[in-house]
């Protein structure tokens, strides 16, 4: 399973994660193969922070992200889920954002205490977790 999922994030990033940083690992499979991910990075007292939300090229159109959205939220239903993505990737915060999410371009507009870098990323936050 390590292979699978260091497979999947060196497709979608390039790179592999250091998988030990996570608290948990939510996984969606073809069979044996890992086609789908997020890592629970840091579950603040008010938030649940995902982090390397990815799928596999082949497997994208699919609904697979949203049902890994779908699993965070019932997991962790009372809190809000937090995640941040690289500025200029339109198409991927309207994915979110029609999934309830609400970016945040600036540090002073944030509903909760958590630092991110307005240069390079965009913040996105859902309150209600009902996707």
């Amino acid at each position: 399973m390590q292979q699978n999922l260091e497979n999947l994030y060196n497709e979608c990033f390039g790179y592999v994660k250091d998988f030990s940083i996570f608290k948990d690992m939510i996984t969606i499979k073809d069979n044996d193969i890992i086609i789908g991910a997020v890592g629970i990075e840091k579950d603040y007292d008010e938030i649940t922070l995902l982090t390397g939300l990815c799928v596999s090229a082949k497997y994208r159109n699919r609904g697979v992200a949203t049902q890994i959205l779908e699993i965070c939220a019932n997991m962790y239903k009372n809190k809000p889920l937090v995640l941040y993505i690289n500025k200029n990737e339109d198409k991927l915060e309207a994915f979110y954002n029609k999934r309830g999410f609400i970016s945040y371009y600036s540090n002073d507009t944030l509903p909760i205490d958590i630092k991110f870098n307005p240069e390079t990323e965009i913040l996105l936050y859902k309150e209600n977790n009902l996707l």
